[in-house]
């Protein structure tokens, strides 16, 4: 009897121990049993990292589902998500791979998108890569690398400086870099105070308004003055901008072919017309200089303007007669006078 119950006790402790380990172990890696119902999304990935199946499938934090499966696909790790079926996933969203704390497990996040159309059974995710803890030590590895080389450049540094504190041989005339410029600082002391002497009467004056610069920035008049040439200077800025303007307005009136000049220019009747007053012009101008015409010959020919001249003064001297004559003879004395 005794035999019995201890084995009975020792069975019901084996059945407690395993119990307890099960309950440890979803407690520490949040394992949980694969869900029977939802539909199925593909998320491909470069690397799983270490996500397996029955791991979390979370969005904005809450758990909408689990890995179902992981997969390869070519040289893309494919980890096939089971979403519950009352969860609608935007088109446009994004999985990636993270982790619960820095030792919890990983699971699968999904960044939602705004897209108005779902994804639908089966339909793959957009994926990105979140860096590991793997890549973290990595980069860590290869900051430490990289702080070593700075450190190195700046001993390196420092070793070629060493003869600013000291170092130098007085003896071949050479010494440290300090000692230098205290040399040198010794030996154009006077200058030096000269030097200064001069920038603090400089200043002095401007603080005072004497000089082309103090009276700029002390005397309120000549700052009134800069202000109203500059107004004016604006004003005129603003005059030529208005005349440009205008000037643009006009120019596009001529291109459209509107007043005098736009017509004369754009306008082809216009244009043969004054064509053809030119070429008149020239031929009446020819004419005009050609002795075989009348008038011509009238403005060139000296003999026509001598007997034109002779006849108006015969006609001249027969209206002279005329007045003095009655009018039975005056046909005669004008006869008499021209003929």
């Amino acid at each position: 009897m005794n035999t019995a119950s201890q084995s009975i006790r020792v069975g019901l402790f084996f059945v407690l121990g395993v119990a307890l380990i099960w309950i440890a172990y979803e407690t520490l890696s949040g394992s949980r049993l694969e869900r029977a119902s939802g539909y199925r999304l593909e998320a491909s990935f470069e690397n799983l990292q270490q996500l397996k199946a029955s791991d979390e499938v979370r969005m904005a934090g809450v758990r909408i589902g689990n890995v179902a499966e992981t997969k390869l696909d070519g040289t893309k790790a494919v980890a096939v998500l089971l979403i519950d079926q009352n969860i609608a996933i935007p088109a446009d969203s994004e999985a990636t791979i993270t982790t619960a704390g820095l030792l919890g497990t990983n699971y699968v996040a999904i960044v939602p998108g705004e897209d108005l159309q779902k994804l639908a059974a089966g339909a793959p995710i957009n994926t990105f890569k979140t860096p590991g803890f793997n890549d973290v030590v990595a980069e860590v590895g290869q900051l430490g690398e990289r702080l070593d080389q700075v450190f190195a450049k700046v001993e390196g540094s420092l070793d070629g400086l060493s003869g600013l504190t000291g170092g130098g041989s007085s003896d071949d005339g050479e010494g440290d870099l300090f000692s230098n410029l205290n040399q040198i600082v010794i030996e154009n002391r006077d200058t030096i105070k000269s030097t200064l002497a001069n920038f603090d009467q400089i200043s002095g004056d401007i603080a005072s308004g004497k000089g082309t610069i103090g009276k700029l920035i002390q005397d309120p008049a000549a700052y009134e003055k800069i202000m109203t040439t500059a107004d004016d200077i604006k004003i005129a800025a603003n005059n030529a901008s208005a005349l440009m303007t205008e000037a643009q307005s006009i120019l596009d009136e001529v291109k459209t072919g509107k007043g005098a000049l736009g017509t004369i220019i754009y306008d082809q009747q216009t244009g043969e017309d004054i064509k053809v007053t030119v070429a008149n012009v020239k031929d009446f101008s020819s004419k005009l200089n050609s002795p075989q015409s009348s008038l011509g010959r009238f403005l060139n020919d000296d003999d026509l303007y001598v007997q034109a001249q002779d006849t108006l003064s015969k006609v001249n001297g027969a209206v002279s007669r005329f007045d003095d004559s009655g009018p039975i003879t005056a046909v005669g004395i004008l006869a008499s006078a021209l003929f």
